[in-house]
């Protein structure tokens, strides 16, 4: 058995192939290039390092979301034609799980930041149980304000990962004091690797999806979904106003 993960879901992207037995190879890009341009040749040259073809693989994991937008689509489009040619499960994994594995060891939170820009940022708190970083609250879009609340209310230390780090751990150190830890920028990614792991286990578990019903997790509309509904509303209320002043109508 040997699985595919791609990960587009922030500015990076990556991709890694796994086996029974262990990784076997990952694949990091951090260029000034988008997804559409990088992505099918990282795939060509993993498959081709590894001395395999598409028809060897027998399934794909991709992170959902949240995340980029554009990222997403890009990443899900390409799962979903490779699973629907190749006749193979999907296992889609959430980016914050994905970038709360890159801290293990040790007790106290993990707190996974996305930037989602209108100073909000995606995110879920995970508990380190063992160890290991084990989710507690739901995966969120917060204002600043509302994350503070929610870290205020916790014990421990507080790790945090993602690239709203830069955007945000600055300011979470100022208002909640030194047990928040600012990772170092390695670890504010997610990486391939991990997607693949956390696929595996569940792959293992018999869990999998067929390529029609995989789709993007988003916690909240995108920019252009959020205009497009205001015109409508605005639109609306036009309609309310003229049928109210309409005597023909009922």
């Amino acid at each position: 058995m040997v699985l595919l993960a791609i990960d587009t879901a922030t500015r990076v992207a990556g991709v890694a192939l796994r086996n029974e037995e262990r990784l076997l190879l990952e694949k990091f890009v951090n260029l000034r290039l988008t997804h559409s341009q990088t992505l099918l040749p990282a795939i060509d040259q993993l498959l081709r390092e590894a001395e395999l073809t598409p028809r060897q693989l027998t399934a794909l994991a991709v992170t959902h979301g949240p995340g980029s937008f554009t990222g997403l689509r890009i990443g899900l489009a390409t799962v979903r034609t490779l699973a629907q040619v190749l006749a193979i499960p999907v296992l889609p994994v959430s980016t914050l799980d994905v970038l709360a594995a890159n801290y293990w060891g040790g007790q106290g939170w993990v707190c996974p930041l996305l930037d989602a820009r209108k100073n909000q940022t995606y995110t879920a708190l995970y508990r380190l149980t063992g160890g290991e970083p084990v989710r507690q609250t739901p995966y969120q879009a917060l204002t600043l304000e509302e994350l503070v609340e929610q870290l205020d209310a916790t014990e421990g230390m507080i790790y945090l990962v993602g690239d709203g780090v830069a955007v945000f751990g600055r300011e979470l150190q100022a208002k909640l004091g030194e047990r928040v830890v600012l990772t170092p920028e390695p670890q504010r990614w997610p990486r391939a690797a991990w997607l693949a792991e956390l696929a595996w286990q569940r792959l293992q578990a018999g869990e999998g999806l067929e390529w029609s019903r995989v789709e993007p997790m988003y916690l909240r509309q995108s920019e252009a979904e959020e205009t497009w509904a205001r015109r409508q509303g605005g639109r609306d209320r036009e309609n309310v106003a003229s049928t109210a002043n309409d005597p023909g109508r009922c």
